[in-house]
């Protein structure tokens, strides 16, 4: 199919809805280094290995009052080490609009 193609509504697949779960916990207790000082929380990020899953993506194919269900479609997986950057605290932003 070339990039021009045009689907017909039948063949397009759109989720409902998307819910993102994680199996990684961390404890709500705050954590210390050796010098008595809290541990940053992305320095516990930081922690987290490369190749491991961060979240599951589940999908709703419809409402649940009309049957719905929720199917697991993806893990969202890090390959790289997380880092921290100036650039992302001061530069990255998201804007989200709720679809009612």
């Amino acid at each position: 199919m070339s990039r021009d193609s045009i689907l017909a509504k039948e063949d397009v697949k759109v989720p409902y809805e998307l819910q993102y779960t994680s199996p990684l916990h961390f404890s709500s207790d705050k954590e210390y280094n050796s010098d008595g000082s809290q541990v940053m929380f992305y320095d516990q990020l930081k922690t987290i290995e490369s190749g491991s899953t961060l979240f599951e993506v589940h999908a709703m194919d419809n409402a649940r009052s009309k049957g719905g269900k929720l199917v697991k479609i993806a893990d969202i997986v890090l390959t790289t080490p997380l880092v921290t950057s100036k650039w992302g605290d001061s530069s990255l932003y998201f804007r989200h609009r709720p679809i009612f």
